[in-house]
């Protein structure tokens, strides 16, 4: 346990987006910030599925604006010795190339943190990284990084990462001097919208699904996976559906890493109710692992008709099915309610229940209550 811990921190991000067909980032704080204004609006938006195309909250939002700030940083600028400096350290990316429809933003990105634990141990983490993003034209964006990491974790935290060979939510680990671990994190992703109802996505990153701090049906908590995905909408309905690639790593013989990959499909159908209620489905299969010899999975995982493959396989078949429900009901402007229930075959469910409340009872105070219930081996 920890008694006593300090963290030192220093942060250097891009402060402007100008790739409209990327996500915005599966970021706690900068999505509550985003979803306080959404709850303004009198329209319903589709947020089951995540993260959520900046194309598509501007529509209701203005993104930069709400993520960033530009306000106060205007207003803490003109107050420095030297503003150029300032304005390229908050508000501007380091490196910006707009040329045409081409346009490209490159940024350095640093965290620092030290603390201690009760035993006196030194609690150290240095990431170093970079953060590539822009423009091909209006309908074609990309996302790229990578992050550089040393930690000396907590006790607890390394006979975690000693037993799983792993960082939690990033990649593998190796050793670091005598109790260190040093890893990395590395995503990327393109981003194509040829129409205005429909979006391709093909990369390396996180999903999620539901209104929660933690999702039963897919959460961002894990690392990043390979992935594709395809979104379609038509009016107050829309249909994701997500392919991915996991891969489970353990320790064979003291030495050798062996990796088991098997795929998932997740595919979750999306209704605007009303204004203020929103409702979803989703199909989850974890699909058995190839046989032996075997180059490719098996091809029905592209099947793209709701459902069909969880009769076609049935609950209790070799390959893990699930089923999901998620809602989302604003309840006023400064109050929003949320629902997910998941079904695993006989007798084995699980079901979450929230609220999210922003600026109440008092000004730029918010609060999230979340419950979480889930019968054994659902998994």
């Amino acid at each position: 346990m920890l008694s006593k811990i300090f963290f030192l921190t220093f942060s250097l991000f891009s402060f402007t987006i100008v790739a409209q067909q990327i996500a915005l980032p599966l970021n706690f704080e900068i999505q509550n910030r985003v979803e306080s204004d959404l709850l303004q609006e009198d329209s319903n938006i589709f947020t089951a599925t995540r993260p959520l195309l900046i194309s598509y909250l501007n529509k209701y939002v203005n993104v930069d604006s709400v993520r960033y700030m530009y306000g106060r940083d205007k207003n803490i600028i003109v107050k420095m010795k030297h503003p150029l400096w300032w304005r390229k350290f908050r508000t501007e990316s380091l490196i910006k190339i707009d040329h045409n429809d081409f346009h490209l933003r490159m940024n350095p990105t640093f965290n620092f943190n030290i603390g201690k634990e009760n035993n006196e141990k030194l609690l150290k983490t240095n990431t170093r990284g970079i953060d590539i993003y822009g423009d091909l034209g209006s309908k074609f964006s990309f996302r790229t990084g990578v992050y550089e990491n040393q930690a000396f974790f907590p006790t607890y935290y390394n006979s975690f990462i000693k037993k799983n060979t792993v960082v939690p939510g990033q990649g593998r680990a190796r050793a670091f001097q005598d109790t260190g671990y040093d890893y990395g994190n590395a995503y990327g992703y393109l981003s194509f919208t040829p129409i205005s109802f429909f979006n391709f996505q093909i990369g390396h990153g996180k999903h999620f699904i539901g209104e929660g701090y933690r999702s039963l049906i897919l959460s961002d908590n894990a690392y990043n996976t390979p992935f594709l995905q395809f979104v379609g909408t038509w009016k107050n309905i829309r249909y994701t559906q997500l392919l991915m690639a996991l891969q489970h790593s353990a320790i064979a013989d003291g030495s050798n890493l062996i990796t088991s990959r098997r795929y998932a499909s997740f595919s979750t159908l999306d209704f605007l109710i009303s204004k203020y209620w929103e409702l979803s489905f989703t199909e989850s299969i974890i699909w058995e692992k190839r046989p032996i010899g075997q180059a490719y999975p098996n091809l029905n995982i592209l099947n793209p008709i709701f459902l069909w493959r969880t009769f076609q396989y049935g609950m209790e078949g070799k390959n893990n099915v699930l089923l999901g429900f998620s809602s989302k009901i604003k309840i006023t402007k400064k109050l929003l309610s949320y629902q997910q229930l998941i079904i695993d075959g006989q007798q084995k469910s699980g079901f979450q229940v929230g609220i999210k409340a922003y600026n109440f009872p008092l000004k730029n105070l918010f609060f999230q209550l979340e419950y979480n219930q889930v019968q054994p081996y659902v998994y």
